[in-house]
């Protein structure tokens, strides 16, 4: 499967020109058929989304190092993990090229549920801060 790929993309040597049939052209159609709500942001709203993941991930760092010193605050440690991986889907969603509005929605949706699950007052703080970027990445989702 790979060779002819690479084959596809190889410039003939005669040439030097690409052959007729390229991957490019198949990538295009893939993304022209996948539907009008991907890679449709502007760049000051991506900007926007980007900045808010950032904070919102220092947010969740500062919430989980606050309840790494004793062993009965693992399982709020643990609660975080999750939302946290989420998090970093989201940025390499939105710092890529496809970026879902319905999928980042769930999933900002589910780092929320699982803030809200850590009742530790150890990470209150940095959780007030993680569900103030939260509600503005919803804001900005539905706006768009």
């Amino acid at each position: 499967m790979f060779a002819g790929l690479r084959r596809d993309c190889a410039r003939t040597k005669s040439s030097g020109q690409l052959p007729p049939r390229t991957v490019t052209n198949k990538t295009i159609n893939l993304y022209a058929t996948e539907g009008a709500h991907l890679g449709a942001l502007s760049s000051s709203t991506r900007s926007s989304i980007l900045a808010h993941l950032r904070t919102l991930r220092e947010s969740l760092a500062e919430a989980r190092d606050s309840l790494m010193h004793y062993r009965d605050d693992r399982i709020d440690r643990d609660k975080l993990e999750p939302a946290a991986r989420r998090v970093d889907d989201l940025m390499n969603m939105f710092a890529g090229g496809v970026r879902d509005m319905d999928q980042g929605s769930a999933w900002i949706t589910e780092i929320r549920s699982g803030t809200e699950q850590v009742t530790n007052p150890k990470a209150a703080a940095p959780l007030g801060k993680a569900r103030a970027d939260i509600a503005a990445l919803l804001e900005v989702m539905v706006s768009t």
